[in-house]
């Protein structure tokens, strides 16, 4: 259901990827976890299509990162959801 390769499983502790309870746990934890450490939601949706160390490189997100940045920034877009108290909708785009 998520993308979650070996390493990322290992580190988060996933005991059955195929689980799709615990695949989907652990894939919104890694993108919460990088949205909190890069602080927007672009550059948390690009390390996790492609890894956190290729953030911030020169030649930015590859064609599968900037492809799958592009789908959630459409179906935000599209399915824009309302504002809950404490949680304000982060904006896709800087």
């Amino acid at each position: 259901v998520m993308q979650l390769n070996d390493s990322t499983v290992a580190t988060l502790g996933v005991s059955n990827p195929l689980d799709a309870a615990e695949n989907i746990r652990a894939g919104v934890s890694l993108l919460a976890r990088y949205l909190r450490s890069l602080g927007e939601l672009r550059l948390a949706l690009w390390a996790y299509a492609s890894g956190p160390g290729a953030v911030g490189r020169n030649s930015g997100p590859n064609a599968t990162a900037q492809s799958f940045i592009l789908y959630v920034q459409k179906y935000l877009d599209d399915h824009p959801s309302p504002e809950v108290p404490g949680f304000p909708r982060m904006p896709l785009r800087t």
